[in-house]
């Protein structure tokens, strides 16, 4: 049977905790992604946030602030100026938004990167 074959990591290596997925996929990923010179280069990364996205996806919240960088990160890709779908400015408002408000009530441990970012 034959196996799928990529030039880059299936996932990033002892990264499982929400925030350090949250971290890869609002800063890391996008710095590498600066750096790609070559289009598999560019290709392996981009298969790697899919994967990083996934694993956030089914990491399970246990704190209200770990449910707020998970919004976080959803409300960067979806709101940030390089965006690949554009929605709405109502629509981007309300997102940031439920942000603002759930990074309120889950209090001081929910300073994720999304919020510092100001989405």
């Amino acid at each position: 049977m034959p196996t799928e074959t990529h030039a880059g990591p299936d996932t990033i290596p002892g990264l499982t905790d929400i925030a350090g997925l949250s971290q890869a996929l609002l800063e890391h990923i996008p710095e590498l992604a600066a750096e790609c010179v070559t289009d598999l280069a560019l290709d392996a990364l981009c298969d790697l946030e899919v994967r990083t996205m996934r694993d956030l996806a089914t990491a399970a919240a246990t704190t209200p602030g770990e449910i707020a960088r998970k919004v976080g990160v959803l409300v960067a890709r979806l709101v940030d100026d390089g965006a690949e779908v554009e929605l709405p400015d109502g629509e981007a408002a309300l997102l940031r938004s439920v942000l603002r408000d759930l990074t309120h009530f889950a209090g001081p441990t929910a300073s994720g990167d999304a919020c510092r970012k100001g989405f």
